[in-house]
This record gives C-alpha cells, sequence and structure tokens, in this order.
C-alpha cells in the first residue's frame, strides 16, 4: 500500500510540474504588469481634424494649476479610430454617403508617477505644426484610491508596491 501511495504522490507531483509549467508557458506570452498606482487618461478627437499635430497633457494637485511643463515628453500622437454606433445625442452614428463620418480618434496616457491617496486634476491642449499650444481642455479630477494595487494579470495573486521616490 505504500508503495502505491508513493506512485500516486508522484504521479500527482508530476502532473502539477505540468501543469504549472504549462501555465507559465501562457502566461509568458501575455504576462502584463501594473506596479503602484496609475491614472488610465484618454480622450476622442474628431478623426477629420488634423489641425493638431499631437496633444500635451498636463497635471495638477489643486484645480487650476496644472505643471508649465507637460507629462508627456513627446506631443502624443498615436490615436486609435472608431466609429460609435450613436452621436452623442443618442442618434444613430449612419451616413450612407460618407463612411468615415462620426468617425473618432482615441488618444491614451498612463500617468504612472501618482500616490495612492492624493487627488490630481488634468487638462489636455493640442500641440500645431508650428510648436504652438491650443487652449486647455476641461479639466477633470482623479482620487487615486489608497487600494488600488499592481497585479499580474492572468494569475491568481495580486500586490502592492509603493511608488518609488
Amino acid at each position: 500500500m505504500k508503495q502505491a501511495w508513493i506512485i500516486v504522490t508522484s504521479m500527482l507531483a508530476i502532473l502539477a510540474a505540468a501543469l504549472m509549467f504549462g501555465q507559465q508557458q501562457a502566461q509568458t506570452a501575455s504576462l502584463e504588469i501594473e506596479i503602484g498606482p496609475k491614472v488610465d487618461l484618454a480622450w476622442d478627437v474628431d478623426a477629420k481634424d488634423t489641425s493638431a499635430a499631437g496633444w500635451n497633457l498636463y497635471r495638477g494637485s489643486s484645480p487650476g494649476a496644472e505643471d508649465a511643463a507637460p507629462l508627456n515628453a513627446a506631443p502624443i500622437t498615436d490615436c486609435s479610430i472608431y466609429t460609435p454606433l450613436f452621436n452623442a445625442d443618442g442618434t444613430p452614428n449612419f451616413d450612407p454617403n460618407d463612411p468615415t463620418a462620426g468617425q473618432l480618434c482615441k488618444y491614451k496616457f498612463t500617468d504612472l508617477h501618482v500616490v495612492a491617496g492624493q487627488t490630481y486634476y488634468y487638462v489636455s491642449r493640442a500641440v500645431f505644426a508650428d510648436g504652438t499650444l491650443g487652449a486647455a481642455s476641461n479639466e477633470i479630477s482623479y482620487f487615486v484610491d489608497p487600494g488600488e494595487c499592481g497585479f499580474v494579470r492572468g494569475t491568481w495573486f495580486s500586490f502592492c508596491t509603493p511608488p518609488a521616490n
């Protein structure tokens, strides 16, 4: 009986190791790590509006007091073009004569330099080809919840790491 138990135990250990190896291989292909608190920002611009060469984002710690220097090192130029199904007023977004009507360009930026428990205020400004800046957008604010932690997507555990100073 003892010999059978050892064989079953060994088989379970081999099976567990094989499953773990398989999971690690699958996770390695799409591993995403997010450490510490962050703020994901996104905004839409009419895809036909090509007046701006890019966008700058500005952050402040109180309303209307955004820093003079942008968060981004260079103007943000990458966007994903999409067509919403409905317009802002709820009407269907469809024009059979213009398949690009209503297309929007979604820009994204992640602010990784935030501290949990703080509120941050953000505005965006268009950057034109000649380097001049457009007017500031409407201001938005976001409170970074102290409970927001990093995680490794696709696994069963999570962890919290304070941001580096």
